[in-house]
């Protein structure tokens, strides 16, 4: 029998931003997961899917609001009205030692729990279309292998696993309930329905499917373009065919902007502004975007100036005081160049000669920025670190040489 279901991961509903003090904007933030996650019903309803399911971190913490649990309750009554069920598993944000007690979930909703993998038979009009296997977090730091105790149910067409994980080991997530995509692959099951990871992906786009949906809602500045959720359609002989369905209320956007060619605070005002009004006519929501300004420019001492890139961004921001289509200047980010020539000075017998050189050493030797690494291991062996920093890898280190030249330079010359 031919069925529909959605799959979505990682709504983080009530997910706090700060830094954004604009009311009208912050306003759209603190409600752009709840936002999201009603776009998330409303498709449900109108493409009358046979299920939900949802893969993982609906909370954005563990002591999840009450806001935030109403909120998902009221959605889950609405699709049990439309005789739609919902199979849930919980992640690393919201794992099973915190689900508190005091809000009932209509009958319609399914969450595994976090012994062994457990299946269940999904039903439509009396017909059994498929099962779904799925497993909860019972804390929030798993590191054990949770796909491989995974097994299909013989008896079905179509099985399904539902899991909050890190397939592949993303350094940009941590590593939770780690696997990897040949043991998905192997695993017997028609379809691999993940969460955890932000980033939109398709890890095999043929039986079995393996899939991340990203997140519904970007939730900060590194989360750009557009978020949604799949539809899935299962055909009477298994075939599996996906549609992508964007569900995002507020969409992040980053974007360099060359100044090799800007000489005047005139020009550059123009140039931020057309890219402002291209961003609020390509969009049909309210956009919060990053500029990182690059290349050698004659304005990188102006930039550079304590105070001058905050009072443009405040004076871009006083701007956007109107309710629909928001283009809200988050940050600019300088990483221009004064106009010298390096080479030139790299050759000098000076301290800035004797600097550039110290900075070459290290952009062209890996055992360099190797102990470099080593040095910098501290901050990201303790999660508060890894909360507030990335480790790098060694093109962020070059990144940051690059970084360290220029700030060098600025109070050299």
């Amino acid at each position: 029998m031919n069925f529909q279901f959605i799959h979505t991961a990682d709504l983080h509903l009530d997910c706090p931003f700060s830094g954004i003090g604009d009311s009208n904007i912050a306003l759209k933030l603190i409600e752009s997961t709840f936002n999201a996650f009603d776009r998330i019903i409303d498709l449900a309803i109108e493409k009358q899917v046979a299920f939900l399911l949802i893969a993982g971190d609906i909370y954005d913490a563990k002591d999840k609001s009450l806001k935030a649990q109403l909120r998902f309750q009221k959605g889950m009554r609405r699709l049990e009205a439309e005789n739609i069920g919902v199979y849930v598993v919980s992640g690393n944000h919201d794992p099973a030692n915190g689900w508190t007690a005091g809000l009932d979930m209509p009958s319609n909703v399914h969450l595994f729990g976090h012994g062994k993998p457990k299946s269940l038979s999904v039903f439509k009009g009396g017909v059994h279309i498929a099962s779904i296997c799925g497993w909860s977090y019972p804390k929030e730091d798993v590191q054990d292998d949770m796909a491989s105790l995974f097994v299909p149910d013989p008896k079905s067409s179509y099985n399904i696993a539902l899991l909050h994980c890190n397939c592949g080991s993303s350094t940009e997530y941590e590593n939770y309930a780690p696997c990897t995509p040949t043991e998905l692959l192997t695993a017997g099951f028609n379809y691999w329905a993940l969460g955890h990871i932000h980033k939109r992906s398709v890890i095999s786009d043929k039986n079995p499917w393996i899939i991340y949906p990203g997140n519904p809602q970007g939730i900060n500045p590194k989360e750009t373009g557009s978020k949604g959720c799949y539809l899935v359609d299962v055909g009477d002989d298994g075939s599996t065919k996906l549609e992508f369905l964007e569900t995002d209320y507020v969409r992040w956007h980053a974007e360099d902007i060359p100044m090799s060619n800007i000489t005047r605070i005139e020009e550059f005002m123009r140039l931020i502004h057309s890219r402002i009004d291209s961003l609020r006519l390509e969009n049909d929501k309210s956009t919060v975007v990053r500029f990182t300004l690059v290349d050698h420019t004659p304005l990188h001492s102006e930039l550079t100036r304590e105070g001058s890139l905050q009072g443009i961004i405040e004076d871009l921001r006083s701007e956007e005081r109107g309710e629909r289509n928001i283009v809200w200047v988050e940050a600019i980010i300088d990483k221009t160049k004064p106009v010298i020539d390096l080479e030139d000075r790299r050759k000098a017998n000076d301290i800035t000669g004797d600097f550039l050189r110290l900075v070459d050493e290290y952009r062209n030797s890996s055992s360099k920025r190797e102990d470099m690494m080593k040095d910098l291991d501290v901050l990201f062996s303790d999660r508060r670190g890894r909360r507030w920093i990335d480790r790098p890898d060694d093109a962020n280190l070059l990144e940051w040489l690059e970084q360290v030249e220029t700030v060098g330079l600025d109070y050299l010359i």
